[in-house]
């Protein structure tokens, strides 16, 4: 089969930084940074602030999507 090679990574610069200052133990760790953080996501509703944004979110065409 042959040896088994681990894939390069390059770090950023200022994970490069980290990983020399401590922060980080391995290259990997940078890599899974968000892991197991909860992530915030935008609101997904749109509040019109006044009647004009109501009239345009009112007229939006289908194509455009969810805002």
């Amino acid at each position: 089969m042959g040896r088994q090679h681990k894939p390069a990574i390059r770090l950023s610069t200022v994970d490069q930084a980290r990983l020399d200052r401590g922060e980080i133990a391995t290259p990997e760790e940078a890599l899974g940074e968000s892991e197991g953080k909860e992530v915030r996501r935008r609101q997904r509703t749109v509040t019109p602030r006044n009647a004009a944004e109501a009239a345009l979110l009112a007229e939006r065409p289908p194509h455009f999507g969810k805002l």
